[in-house]
């Protein structure tokens, strides 16, 4: 019923979510540690039942609107925010800074709005650092924050992203779904910031 919900209200954002859906879909199969493979397949068919159901229930208005999601151009140049995407490491991590993000931001397709609070980095540091989770759980969340991540820097992916179509100016329009997951990590980490030793507080003090 949510997922109908997300696809009638905008199917833009709600292709985005469907992609994180997939992932983390698979991120939760992982990290249950389904024993019975009857049981594995059951999650499969009724993650997949519901999804196409949620997709069957909303083409009243997904139908009128394929063709522009498919192969229509968002941007006044086409491939101008496909071919040029130079987001840097530098002006990324600068967006979890407190005042970063403005209007100015806001219209410029080469950063990234995804402000979660200056505390978040601290947290997903200190989550990741803790022996308090497994470390399979870890390297399924280090995965999924890369897959996140890598198409601020990847055109291609980045084009993906976007529904395979060119957006006009407020690039990574999928900065929501990395926001998300950050605070999901920064959550975890901040269960375990009890347990977390000096040396990490200042290592990252340091780097930070």
């Amino acid at each position: 019923i949510s997922l109908f919900i997300t696809i009638s209200v905008n199917y833009y954002m709600a292709y985005i979510v469907c992609l994180f859906l997939c992932l983390y879909f698979i991120y939760l199969l992982v990290n249950n540690n389904f024993k019975d493979k009857k049981m594995i397949i059951n999650k499969i068919i009724n993650f997949a039942i519901c999804s196409i159901l949620a997709g069957l229930l909303s083409s009243f208005i997904l139908l009128p609107v394929i063709n522009d999601l498919i192969g229509t151009a968002k941007s006044i140049n086409e491939g101008v925010s496909v071919t040029k995407v130079s987001s840097t490491i530098y002006n990324f991590l600068g967006r979890f800074y407190i005042g970063s993000t403005h209007k100015d931001i806001f219209i410029n397709k080469n950063y990234p709005c995804i402000y979660s609070s200056i505390l978040s980095l601290p947290l997903i540091y200190f989550y990741f650092r803790s022996n308090k989770y497994k470390l399979k759980e870890k390297i399924s969340d280090a995965v999924i924050l890369l897959i996140l991540i890598l198409p601020f820097f990847i055109p291609f992916l980045n084009f993906v992203w976007h529904g395979f179509s060119y957006p006009m100016w407020l690039n990574y329009r999928y900065s929501y779904i990395l926001i998300f997951f950050n605070l999901i990590l920064a959550l975890k980490g901040l269960k375990t910031s009890d347990k977390i030793k000096l040396e990490d507080y200042l290592i990252f003090l340091i780097g930070f």
